[in-house]
């Protein structure tokens, strides 16, 4: 799902529960791994694959953080994680490695379906026309939200997005110390 931030939300699985799927995750990852080796310029799971392919869910940050630096390990260049608030990034530029946390201002959602493909295709038309990281994570978040107040996927008004770029979010995260 992408980003539709609404108010309640469901539970979480037991802690008791991680290992099994932790070490399923494991081989979710590996599976993963051929399609990184070419290092692709981006990989972009929804929160639910993410946390599919690294085996555990992800309750705080630091869970983002480190599902984002185990994919990046894999071999991809940048990873996007979206969620329904918005979403994480891990963004390489020249030799600098970035972490990211992009808040989407909370919406009524008429429809999620698409919303993080146009997150993603929005992130990446930003990035080719040369805008920083924080900007391009700010108006792909945006154009993702508004994608939720539309019927039909990869649909949303480009003034609704402008307005709603003002409420987002961008916050730098730190990486997750072992």
């Amino acid at each position: 799902m992408g980003p539709a931030r609404r108010s309640g939300g469901a539970g979480h699985a037991p802690r008791e529960a991680a290992l099994p799927v932790k070490r399923c995750g494991r081989r979710h990852l590996r599976r993963l791994a051929p399609g990184t080796a070419g290092e692709p310029f981006l990989v972009s799971p929804n929160q639910r694959e993410a946390e599919s392919l690294v085996g555990q869910e992800f309750h705080e940050d630091q869970d983002f953080i480190q599902a984002l630096d185990d994919i990046a390990e894999l071999g991809a260049r940048n990873v996007l994680i979206t969620q329904e608030a918005g979403c994480f990034a891990l963004v390489r530029e020249e030799r600098e490695v970035k972490r990211l946390r992009a808040v989407a201002p909370e919406v009524d959602p008429v429809s999620t379906v698409g919303s993080g493909d146009v997150l993603v295709s929005a992130f990446l038309a930003a990035r080719y026309a040369g805008k920083p990281i924080d900007e391009a994570l700010r108006s792909a978040v945006a154009a993702g939200a508004a994608s939720t107040l539309e019927v039909g996927a990869g649909r949303f008004d480009p003034r609704e997005a402008g307005r709603l770029a003002g409420g987002v979010e961008v916050t730098e995260l730190e990486p997750v110390v072992s």
